[in-house]
C-alpha cells in the first residue's frame, strides 16, 4: 500500500506540473498550494522546481533567485511545504532557528545547507523565529526562558545556585569565580545562571579578591605561575611563522597544496592570510589590515572581524598598519586610547575612525566588539578620573545630584564661581570637565544650561565702550584648546600655550565646541550655530554645493534622492520607498515632515527623443501588482530602453555591450533570446556607433 501511495503521489505531481499552464511570458511562477514550489516557464513549457529546504518562493521580488527566508514572504494560502531534511540544530537545511533547548531563548542558529552557525542575541533580548531577529522578551513571548540555567561547561563547571552579593549586600548580576587549577582563567555566570569560561591576557592572572585580572605578584599562590601550555604553543607557532616569513613567498606558496581545484583556503599559521586556488594553482592573499580570514562562511569575501572568527592555532597576523591612536589597525573596533574612558570606542574602516558611545552604563569589550555590562567587560581603570581636580581646583561633589522629578542626573552641571560664561559638568557624576557658553550667553544655574544674559541678573554687565562694529580680537580663554569664533560657524581658534591660530573647517562642515573629538568639525545638522551665522564662501563641485555635507538632488522634483559629498566627491543615495530627503536633519523622513514643494513634478516630462511615460493605466506584473518603476523598450535601438521612475519620470537605460533589452523578461538578455534583435551586434553601423 505504501508503494502505491508513493507512485500515486509522484504521478499526481507530474500531472499537476503538466496541468500548470504557463502565462504568455517566460518566467518563474508560484505553485498555488505549496509555498516552496514554483514553476519555470520557457517557451510555454513548465518545469517544476523546489526552493532549497527551509526557503520559500517569493513571486514579488525581481531577483533571478526568488527563494527567500519565510519571515520575508507572505505565503497566503500556500501553506504546504516539502518534507524537512534537517538535523538537531537545523530543523530544515536553511533558515534561522531557535535553540533546541526551549529554556535557552537568547541563542539561535543560522543554517546554510545544514551547517549551523551559533549566534547570541545582545544581552537582554530573545530570539523570535517569526521575524528571524532578536527582540525584547515581551515581544518574543516565549515561555520557560532561563538561558544557561544548570548548563555545564566542558570542564564540568556549573554556576552555583546561591546568589553572590557584593560588600554592600547587593546581588551581583554577573558573578565571577576563580578557576580551580589555572591562575589565568576564571568563570563568569551571565545573569547568575549561564557559565562562560574566560581568561586574562598573557602575563596576568585572575585576582579573586578584586574580581579582576592582576599582576601575578598580587595574587597569593600565583606569583610563580607559568604561562599555560597554550601560550607556550603560541610562542612556538610565532617562532615557526617568523622562520616561514624568512623564506621566499614562492617557496611558501609551493608548499601549500590546494585541497580543491577552486576555492579560498586558510593559511595554517597566519589568520589574516589565505590562498585562492584556481585550476589547482594557489595564489597567496592577505585580508585588509585588522580583518582575519574565516573559512567557514559562504560569502565570496571571507575576511571578517576577529571577534567573529575562531582562528584556532592561526596566531600570526600581518604587521599593523594603523596610523593613529584610535585605529591601531586600519580596520576593526577599538577601545578609546584613554584607558579610563570605557564607554567610547572607534569603528575603523581603511584607517578612518568613527567615534561611537555605548548605551547607558555599558562598557566596550574589544574581545566581542560590543558594549556589555562593566563586570563582564572587566576593564581596569574605568572612571579612574573620579576625584580628579581641574587646574582651577574644581572637583566633582561626592553628593548625588537630582532633578526636579527626583531622578539622578547622569552628568550634572555646576556654575563657575567667577566667570558667568563658563560652567563645570561631571561626566557620570565623577569626571570634571570645563564647559563654555556661546558668545553673548551665560550659564543659568536654574535652567542647567546657557541662556541670554538678561535672564541671569547677577551676570548683567555694564555697557561696553563704543568700538567699531567690525573690530574683533580673539583672546584664548584657556592656554590650550580649540574655541569657536563668535560670528562665523566654520571658523575656530587653536590655542597652544596661550598663542592663538585661526583655523577653518573643511568647506561644508562647521565647528562644534561641545564635541569631545580632536576634530571638532561636524555636519551642519549636528551643530547649533545660534548667533554664529556667517560661513566661508562655498567651493561647489558638480552636484555638491559645498565640498562636504548631505545635499538634495539639484532637480527639486526629485525628493527621494540626495548626495553625500566628501571633499567634493559625491555619493548618490536613495531614501527608502515613500520617504523624502530633509536637509535640516540630513535624513529621510515622511513627506509631510519634509514639506518639500514640487516633488514628483517631472510627471509628463519628455526626453530629448520625445519619449514620455504613458498616462494610461499603470503597468501591472503577472500577479496584478502595479510595477513601481516600469520599463519600456526603445522603438529603434535594441540595446536601449526606458525606465519610468515612480511611473511618471522618464529615464533612459542602456544594456551593457553584447546584450539587448528583452521586453518579456523586463531585463537585458542575449540577442538570440529577443526576436528581431538576433543580429543587432553583427550590423556594422551598430558596431561603429557602439
Amino acid at each position: 500500500m505504501r508503494y502505491v501511495l508513493i507512485v500515486f503521489a509522484a504521478t499526481a505531481a507530474c500531472v499537476y506540473a503538466q496541468s500548470f499552464k504557463c502565462p504568455p511570458k517566460d518566467g518563474q511562477y508560484e505553485d498555488s498550494l505549496q509555498c516552496d514550489k514554483f514553476y519555470e516557464c520557457v517557451d510555454g513549457r513548465a518545469t517544476e522546481r523546489l526552493c532549497p529546504d527551509g526557503l520559500v518562493f517569493d513571486p514579488t521580488i525581481r531577483k533571478i533567485n526568488k527563494c527567500d527566508q519565510p519571515f520575508n514572504v507572505d505565503c497566503g494560502d500556500r501553506v504546504e511545504l516539502q518534507p524537512p531534511r534537517g538535523n538537531t540544530l537545523c530543523p530544515r537545511r536553511n533558515g534561522f532557528f531557535a535553540h533546541p533547548d526551549p529554556a535557552v531563548c537568547n541563542v539561535f542558529y543560522n543554517c546554510i545547507e545544514g551547517e549551523a552557525t551559533e549566534i547570541t542575541c545582545t544581552a537582554g533580548l530573545h530570539f523570535d523565529e517569526y521575524t528571524g531577529t532578536c527582540v525584547w522578551p515581551n515581544d518574543a513571548g516565549r515561555q520557560g526562558c532561563n538561558p544557561g540555567a544548570n548548563k555545564k561547561l566542558k570542564d564540568g563547571f556549573t554556576c552555583p545556585k546561591e546568589q553572590k552579593t557584593d560588600e554592600a549586600g547587593q546581588v551581583v548580576a554577573h558573578p565571577k569565580y576563580a578557576h580551580p587549577t589555572d591562575c589565568q582563567r576564571f568563570y563568569v555566570c551571565l545573569n547568575g545562571v549561564e557559565p562562560r569560561d574566560l581568561g586574562c591576557q598573557v602575563g596576568e592572572v585572575y585576582n579573586e579578591e578584586t574580581e579582576r585580572c592582576d599582576a601575578p605578584e598580587n595574587v597569593p599562590g600565583c606569583e610563580d605561575c607559568d604561562p599555560p601550555e597554550t601560550a607556550r604553543d603560541m610562542k612556538a607557532s610565532v617562532l615557526l611563522a617568523a622562520l616561514l616569513l624568512l623564506l621566499p613567498a614562492a617557496i611558501v606558496d609551493a608548499q601549500f597544496k590546494c585541497p580543491k581545484n577552486r576555492g579560498q583556503f586558510e593559511d595554517a599559521v597566519q589568520c589574516d592570510k589565505y590562498y585562492v586556488c584556481d585550476e589547482g594553482e594557489a595564489t597567496e592573499k592577505l585580508c585588509p589590515d585588522g580583518l582575519v580570514f574565516d573559512p567557514t562562511i559562504k560569502l565570496v569575501n571571507k575576511c571578517d572581524q576577529p571577534f567573529n572568527v575562531d582562528c584556532g592555532e592561526r596566531f600570526e597576523l600581518q604587521p599593523a598598519q594603523g596610523a593613529t591612536d584610535y585605529c591601531p589597525r586600519k580596520n576593526g573596533f577599538f577601545s578609546h586610547p584613554d584607558a579610563s574612558i570605557c564607554n567610547v570606542f572607534y569603528s575603523c574602516i581603511n584607517g578612518e575612525e568613527l567615534e561611537m558611545s555605548c548605551t547607558g552604563s555599558l562598557h566596550f569589550d574589544e574581545k566581542s566588539g560590543t558594549c556589555v555590562w562593566p563586570d563582564v567587560a572587566a576593564r581596569e581603570g574605568c572612571g579612574s578620573n573620579a576625584n580628579k581636580k581641574l587646574n582651577d581646583g574644581f572637583q566633582c561633589p561626592k553628593e548625588t545630584r537630582y532633578d526636579k522629578n527626583g531622578q539622578v542626573i547622569t552628568h550634572p552641571n555646576y556654575p563657575h564661581p567667577t566667570d558667568c560664561s563658563r560652567f563645570y559638568y561631571c561626566l557620570n557624576g565623577i569626571e570634571p570637565r570645563l564647559g563654555q557658553c556661546d558668545a553673548k550667553m551665560v550659564y543659568n544655574e536654574d535652567l542647567q544650561r546657557c541662556d541670554d544674559a538678561e535672564n541671569v541678573p547677577e551676570c548683567l554687565l555694564p555697557a561696553a565702550a563704543d568700538e567699531p562694529d567690525d573690530y574683533f580680537e580673539f583672546t584664548c580663554p584657556k592656554p590650550d584648546g580649540q574655541f569657536e569664533d563668535p560670528y562665523q560657524c566654520d571658523r575656530y581658534y587653536e590655542c597652544d600655550e596661550g598663542r592663538v591660530t585661526e583655523k577653518l573647517c573643511p568647506d561644508g562642515l562647521v565647528f562644534n565646541p561641545d564635541s569631545k573629538l580632536v576634530n571638532k568639525c561636524d555636519q551642519v545638522f549636528n551643530v547649533q550655530c545660534r548667533d554664529r551665522k556667517e560661513l566661508q564662501p562655498p567651493k561647489p563641485i558638480g552636484v555638491c554645493p559645498r565640498q562636504n555635507g548631505f545635499f538634495p538632488h539639484p532637480d527639486p522634483s526629485i525628493c527621494n534622492i540626495f548626495y553625500n559629498c566628501v571633499n567634493g566627491r559625491e555619493l548618490e543615495m536613495t531614501c527608502v520607498a515613500g520617504l523624502h530627503f530633509y536637509q535640516p536633519t540630513g535624513t529621510c523622513v515622511w513627506p509631510d515632515m519634509a514639506n518639500r514643494q514640487g516633488c514628483g513634478s517631472n510627471a509628463n516630462k519628455k526626453l530629448h527623443d520625445g519619449f514620455q511615460c504613458p498616462k494610461d493605466a499603470p503597468k501591472m506584473d503577472r500577479n496584478g501588482q502595479i510595477v513601481t518603476h516600469p520599463n519600456y523598450p526603445h522603438p529603434d535601438d535594441c540595446q536601449r530602453f526606458y525606465i519610468c521612475l515612480n511611473g511618471i519620470e522618464p529615464r533612459q537605460g542602456t544594456c551593457e555591450q553584447g546584450l539587448v533589452y528583452n521586453e518579456d523578461t523586463q531585463r537585458c538578455d542575449e540577442p538570440e533570446n529577443v526576436p528581431g534583435c538576433e543580429d543587432w551586434y553583427s550590423n556594422p553601423e551598430t558596431d561603429r556607433e557602439a
